[in-house]
């Protein structure tokens, strides 16, 4: 059918210069929703007769303009399922660019671990040995400090101890000779010490 508001009539179309002007002016407007419908040659059905959302004819009184409800909201719908698709599209080709990037990363990562695991083990393995012999030498330390203090012939607070790859190093100052050599005796029968070095002073004590 001939919409109503656009049927060309003398106060729209006329003849004359005027009247051509606003003919042209709604045409274009009309043209244009064509165009972003998508509908000006796309066919339709059941709405008797053409499948054309916009008709556009001319006629002995002028330009004709036909509008085609059902057909414009057919490309409508139309046009809301190509872009659902298109974004449904584009949504897995992401899906798969986030897999592919993920399978490229993930090798670097496993090597970047095992780099790091392998880095502390061998951290371990120099750090290691040290930890151990320093705790064996304190421990030695002790011992001997425990046996110096145990004994009743020397005065062992006067006596410095200190260990080294369980080589034992006596400092200090005592009253006597004997209790120098006794301090000396007691370190070496002390389990784990491989050598004592005895540089304790024989002198007058407070």
């Amino acid at each position: 059918m001939i919409h109503p508001l656009i049927h060309p009539t003398p106060h729209l179309i006329g003849r004359a210069g005027r009247g051509r002007s606003r003919a042209i002016a709604i045409l274009t407007g009309l043209l244009a929703v064509a165009v972003v419908c998508g509908a000006c040659g796309q066919r339709g059905s059941g709405d008797g007769g053409s499948g054309r959302a916009i008709r556009v004819e001319r006629g002995p009184q002028g330009t004709e303009i036909e509008l085609n409800p059902g057909a414009a909201q057919r490309n409508l719908d139309q046009a809301g399922r190509d872009l659902q698709r298109s974004a449904d599209q584009a949504g897995r080709s992401l899906e798969r660019g986030a897999r592919e990037v993920g399978a490229q990363l993930a090798p670097a990562a496993r090597q970047a671990g095992d780099a790091l695991k392998q880095g502390a083990r061998e951290v371990g393995d120099k750090v290691g040995p040290t930890v151990r012999r320093a705790a064996a030498d304190a421990a030695l330390t002790a011992k001997v400090q425990a046996k110096l203090l145990a004994d009743p012939e020397i005065k062992a607070l006067k006596i410095d101890v200190s260990t080294v790859d369980g080589v034992v190093t006596l400092g200090g100052r005592v009253g006597t000779a004997e209790e120098k050599a006794a301090a000396e005796r007691v370190a070496l029968h002390t389990d784990g010490v491989q050598r004592v070095v005895n540089a304790i002073e024989v002198g007058a004590t407070d």
